[in-house]
């Protein structure tokens, strides 16, 4: 059976590889330029074969901070210190400073709880999305 390019790279001597290594860099270009143009066309409407965009990860932001503290300070009884230290990573202090207020609340119950302070007092906004072929 034939070797598949990828298994073929074994077979480069050590010797050759700063060659290799040397084309990298413009390789990556072409491949990047390529996914781009492909995005394009998609994002414009139109076809690239089985390739589509994927829609990127829905992301919470937080945009009303005193709101959200005024909320947890009354409710839970958050100081402004423990505050600090969840608006550096809001989505995953949040969800550990509730659990560990609340430690027998149920994770659906936490995580509905979260999916409500960020509708009340953020926006959501999604990733870029990633070129991806169909398997069919």
């Amino acid at each position: 059976m034939a070797k598949t390019p990828l298994e073929k790279v074994d077979d480069i001597p050590p010797e050759q590889l700063p060659d290799y290594l040397a084309a990298l860099p413009a390789a990556e270009k072409v491949i990047e330029a390529i996914r781009d143009r492909a995005k394009k066309i998609l994002n414009a409407g139109g076809h690239v074969g089985n390739w589509y965009i994927r829609a990127g990860a829905k992301m919470p932001t937080i945009t009303n901070n005193a709101g959200l503290f005024t909320h947890l300070n009354e409710t839970y009884g958050c100081t402004s210190k423990e505050f600090i230290q969840m608006v550096s990573m809001p989505q995953k202090n949040l969800k550990t400073y509730l659990g560990e207020t609340f430690p027998d609340m149920q994770p659906s119950q936490l995580k509905a709880i979260i999916k409500g302070l960020n509708e009340e007092f953020g926006r959501f906004s999604r990733k870029a999305g990633s070129l991806t072929v169909r398997k069919d």
